[in-house]
C-alpha cells in the first residue's frame, strides 16, 4: 500500500470513529435515514478531497460536525424538503453540549445507550423498537399505542430526556468513556 492510500484510509478511520456523533447531528435535521447516510458519506469524499486541509485531530469532531450540518442543510434546502427542523441558532446552542463527546469512544457510547435502554420500562423499550428498529411512523405508532401524535411526541421526548441523562451519567462515571 503507497503512502498517499495508508494516509487516506488513516483519515477514513477517524472519520469513521465519528460516524455515530456526525450521524445524529445531520438526521437532526434531515428526515429520512437513508438521507443521513447518503450525507454522511458525501461528508467522507469532502474529507478525502480536503484531508490536506484539515484540522489537527483534536479539531476535528467540530470540523466534521460543521461540515456534516451545512451539508445536511444544503440538502435540504436542494431537495425543497420543508419539514420541521431545529435552525440553525438552535445548532450553534447545541455544539458545545456535542463538544463533551469529541473525546468519548464510539464503543462506550453505544454500550452507555444499550444499558439505559434496558433500564428503561418494557412499554418505552417497545416504542423505541417500534419508532427506531422497526422505522414505524410517529402517525400508525400513536394509532397502535392509541394515543393522539402529540402525546406520543410528549411520550418520545421524555424517554430521549430520560436516555440522555443516563448516557451522560454513565459516560461521567467512567471517566468520560475515552479510549
Amino acid at each position: 500500500m503507497e503512502t498517499g492510500e495508508r494516509e487516506d484510509e488513516l483519515v477514513i478511520r477517524r472519520v469513521l470513529g465519528e460516524r455515530l456523533k456526525v450521524l445524529a447531528i445531520i438526521r437532526s435535521i434531515v428526515p429520512r435515514d437513508d438521507l443521513a447516510e447518503d450525507i454522511f458519506q458525501d461528508l467522507c469524499v469532502l474529507v478525502l478531497q480536503k484531508r490536506h486541509e484539515l484540522p489537527e485531530d483534536r479539531f476535528l469532531p467540530g470540523w466534521l460536525r460543521t461540515a456534516g450540518r451545512q451539508l445536511a442543510l444544503n440538502a435540504v434546502r436542494k431537495h425543497a424538503n420543508r419539514v420541521a427542523q431545529l435552525g440553525d441558532q438552535v445548532h450553534l446552542l447545541m455544539d458545545p453540549h456535542w463538544q463533551q463527546f469529541d473525546g468519548a469512544s464510539t464503543s462506550a457510547l453505544s454500550g452507555a445507550l444499550e444499558e439505559c435502554v434496558r433500564q428503561l420500562s418494557p412499554k418505552a423499550r417497545d416504542i423505541l423498537r417500534q419508532r427506531y428498529t422497526d422505522g414505524v411512523g410517529y402517525a400508525e405508532l400513536a394509532r397502535r399505542l392509541g394515543k393522539p401524535v402529540g402525546n406520543l411526541y410528549v411520550t418520545l421526548s421524555r424517554i430521549h430526556k430520560k436516555l440522555a441523562e443516563c448516557i451522560l451519567w454513565r459516560i461521567a462515571l467512567e471517566g468520560g468513556g475515552r479510549d
